[in-house]
């Protein structure tokens, strides 16, 4: 029968006419109501995806005698159930590009042909698979159609269970369908999560949020998603992709500041079209609304995430040469307290945390936006005066290499700091003691103003050398 219709009608005729039944179909001409029940209504294609029989502005109504209407499947858009659209009793002849279509026998026996302009033709009674069926008790379609180039439609499936469900009975007539069964619901996110594995994130690093939708879904403009990142104001991951897909994605780059152990989106309402727009496979906005952080379905309920972007500068003691060291290395840290004296003293006293700042490797890894944020503490050491200087000073850096490198070793970066003042940070001030011939920087300001009051003939007040985190 296949070949008859391609040998009388050439394609590019049939797709015309189909095409034209289409805009007479939206004129007006299609005013059957689709008898297709409003959950049950779904066929599955392993090559295509879900099969809408009730689907927004289109719908599906069986007849006593025959099939019409469109069904819309994810993946290839619609396919017509027969070219015939008035309702009543109708036999479809099958012959032509202009009397295709499925027929129904009475009895529940489906045979004829849909057909979709992207995939051709769609056979409801093929020779090892069918035919198609409905149970005339229950309304419920089963059996298997095929698709010449998208394989077996599978109607009713145990597990995981779909169905294609009528309301359609044999007392019918077959010109009342029953009553509008309404449209089809609007895409909603299903959930949040990330791409990333669980674990700690620094400054630099990029983290791709997911975020999947019951249906098809397409975006216009660049919305965002505002996430708590520890701050007073949110974060913003910007959409990177997945338009036309059932999952779009969002990507977050970690900045400076952010500290956080899990990281989710600002509120149920942290999706932002910023104006674009979001909408599904037939036509509607989307839903926006999120499950609530931290419950299931949400960022942090499916993944753990956290952000650490300062780490702690440690300053000890050394009881011998009366000096003190900052130091971000652990390494550094431990194997200066283990140190004794001759007696089995400690040498050094672990005074504990200073402050927080941002480590080398976070720089490195940061953008150029965000590296011209930061300001390097440079670290220096004397051997003769056995002490250790820090400054954030280039002017300084460069002077002392160039002109008193015989004094002082250049040690390279220990840490950084912003380069400007933020709301909450804690200034580090800077004393020289010209008698003992060394810097003391502190950030208690109890020390800081001792140090003035009391022992201002030993240590000269040199100002705010730089900010860190508290």
């Amino acid at each position: 029968m296949m070949n008859i219709i391609k040998r009388n009608f050439s394609r590019l005729f049939f797709i015309s006419v189909y095409v034209a039944g289409i805009l007479l179909c939206t004129g007006g001409l299609c005013a059957a109501v689709s008898n297709i029940d409003t959950t049950n209504k779904y066929a599955w294609s392993g090559n295509a995806g879900w099969a809408d029989f009730n689907a927004n502005q289109g719908g599906v109504t069986v007849y006593s005698d025959h099939l019409e209407g469109y069904a819309w499947m994810e993946n290839i858009g619609w396919f017509r159930l027969g070219s015939y659209s008035g309702g009543g009793t109708h036999t479809y002849d099958n012959t032509s590009g202009t009397n295709y279509g499925v027929n129904h026998d009475g009895a529940g026996n489906l045979s004829g042909y849909a057909y979709s302009t992207n995939v051709g033709w769609i056979d409801f009674a093929p020779v090892n698979g069918g035919p198609v069926t409905i149970d005339m008790a229950t309304g419920s379609f089963d059996g298997y159609a095929w698709s010449e180039n998208t394989g077996w439609i599978h109607f009713k499936n145990a597990s995981p269970a779909y169905n294609v469900v009528t309301a359609y009975r044999p007392s019918d007539p077959g010109t009342d369908p029953g009553t509008d069964p309404g449209t089809p619901p609007v895409a909603t996110v299903m959930y949040v999560t990330s791409t990333a594995a669980t674990g700690s994130y620094t400054v630099g690093s990029v983290i791709k949020i997911t975020m999947p939708f019951s249906y098809l879904v397409w975006v216009k403009g660049i919305p965002s998603l505002a996430l708590n990142t520890g701050g007073p104001v949110p974060g913003y991951a910007y959409y990177s992709g997945g338009s036309g897909t059932k999952s779009i994605t969002f990507e977050y780059t970690v900045a400076s500041g952010d500290d956080i152990t899990e990281l989710d989106y600002w509120s149920p309402w942290a999706l932002e079209l910023n104006g674009g727009r979001i909408w599904d496979n037939m036509g509607n906005d989307v839903i926006l609304d999120l499950p609530a952080p931290g419950t299931p379905g949400s960022l942090s309920g499916d993944i753990t995430l956290s952000l650490e972007t300062d780490y702690p500068v440690f300053r000890l003691y050394c009881h011998v040469t009366k000096k003190h060291l900052f130091t971000m290395d652990e390494n550094e840290k431990e194997t200066l307290i283990a140190l004794t004296d001759a007696d089995g003293a400690a040498v050094w006293r672990d005074e504990h945390i200073a402050y927080y700042a941002f480590h080398p490797l976070q720089y490195k890894a940061a953008s150029r936006l965000q590296r011209n944020t930061l300001q390097a503490v440079h670290r220096f050491y004397s051997e003769n005066l056995l002490t250790h200087l820090f400054t954030v000073d280039e002017n300084e850096k460069e002077t002392l290499i160039a002109e008193a490198a015989e004094v002082w070793s250049y040690e390279g970066v220990a840490f950084y700091v912003p380069a400007d003042y933020q709301e909450g940070m804690l200034p580090v001030y800077r004393f020289y003691s010209e008698s003992l011939a060394v810097h003391l920087f502190t950030v208690d300001e109890n020390e800081k103003n001792t140090l003035i009051e009391t022992a201002g003939d030993v240590w000269r007040f040199e100002g705010i050398a730089y900010y860190a985190y508290p």
